[in-house]
């Protein structure tokens, strides 16, 4: 019997050297996403308006299986929003937009962020709302006669960063304490 096993993913800080990469996987991702959609004018659009939207503040995190970069993920810290998330359409349904989404989290509530915006295809949607995050508005992205839908999502993470400070205060808990804690708990 083959057993096939997943390949390692890492997720880091994104450094300026990877800027091409992250390009060229935004182009691939927005094309796969808008596969069965006819409308040259409508991919370009989202290309555009995607490709110069880096800001000063903007925090961007790469995934990648054996040093090659296969998603991104973009945290526009200061207006608490989630700016793009994609993942290369050859490593889909391996957990790692998860990882992307969870790193953006975290990072976000390093930062005192307590709620994450983001504006998803209708496509992500499921993905989002899986994670906790609820659509507060239908939306389209508009340039000229072109219409884009997508969808208003938002996430409180006040609940988040509780979770996170227990998991870390586990953590630090050695094995010996969580005995001693579960014999006292039996005592009682």
């Amino acid at each position: 019997m083959l057993l096939l096993t997943r390949p390692k993913i890492s997720v880091r800080l994104a450094q300026p050297t990877d800027r091409s990469k992250i390009a060229e996987l935004e182009i691939l991702a927005i094309k796969d996403l808008c596969q069965g959609n006819d409308n040259p004018p409508q991919i370009d659009f989202l290309r555009q308006k995607q490709l110069p939207r880096k800001f000063w503040d903007e925090v961007v995190f790469v995934a990648e299986i054996e040093d090659k970069i296969v998603g991104f993920a973009c945290l526009l810290s200061y207006r608490k929003i989630v700016s793009s998330m994609y993942v290369d359409p050859n490593f889909s349904r391996q957990g790692i937009d998860n990882q992307l989404l969870e790193a953006l989290e975290k990072e976000a509530i390093k930062r005192n962020i307590d709620s994450l915006q983001v504006t998803s295809s209708v496509r992500g949607e499921p993905f989002y709302t899986a994670r906790g995050y609820e659509t507060t508005a239908q939306c389209n992205l508009w340039h000229m006669d072109l219409l884009v839908p997508c969808v208003a999502m938002k996430k409180n993470l006040v609940f988040a960063k509780k979770q996170l400070a227990f998991y870390e205060l586990l953590s630090q808990i050695t094995l010996v304490s969580m005995i001693n804690l579960f014999f006292l708990i039996i005592a009682l």
